[in-house]
């Protein structure tokens, strides 16, 4: 009796195992592409034009814009505009919305005086054990990379401040570190 509730508990066990080994080398597979990856693809990739917060990027051909529905309940304090870029496979499931986008943008309306460090700090969105390192943007008044220790992915996040608005970009996937080089902001917005 003792030996067959082992045999289960191996089994389920490896089961587990092979489940999550599954879900983690499967979106590689999915979205690796020919012509698409390093700079050189960057060049042919779409371009995401933002005219009402004043910010572009670009992102790759495979990658669609997931569209909102309805009220976000779940949105951050102070969340203002929200987008999400996500592999037009993984788009096309029934489970899309549950799934994390490969690239996402949100955009916060900034609080007068408040340097951004301040600003994440009064949003709790920043711990004392957190990695906090400078991050360029042109056109912000300031950037910040943020790695959370205490949470798993996404637990990297890139805040650039301009005057109005703060902007939290979340790459996720190995289109992420081209999406975030060719994130811009407009001069005025």
């Amino acid at each position: 009796m003792l030996n067959s509730s082992r045999r289960r508990v191996a089994t389920l066990m490896l089961v587990m195992a092979l489940a999550v080994l599954t879900f983690a080398v499967y979106p590689r597979r999915a979205w690796s592409f020919a012509g698409q990856g390093g700079t050189d693809g960057v060049a042919r990739w779409r371009m995401y034009d933002d005219k009402t917060y004043g910010f572009s990027i670009k992102y790759p051909r495979q990658f669609v814009i997931l569209p909102e529905k309805g009220e976000q309940v779940d949105a951050p304090a102070g969340r203002v505009y929200r987008v999400r870029f996500q592999d037009k496979k993984v788009a096309s499931w029934q489970t899309a919305d549950l799934e994390p986008p490969q690239f996402m943008i949100e955009v916060f309306k900034a609080k007068g005086g408040l340097s951004l460090r301040d600003w994440l700090e009064s949003a709790q969105w920043i711990g004392q054990s957190d990695t906090v390192e400078p991050f360029e943007v042109k056109g912000a008044r300031e950037g910040l990379s943020i790695r959370l220790m205490q949470q798993l992915a996404p637990n990297e996040f890139y805040y650039a401040a301009t005057e109005r608005y703060v902007f939290r970009l979340t790459p996720l996937g190995i289109h992420g570190p081209e999406m975030l080089a060719s994130f811009r902001l407009k001069p005025g917005k």
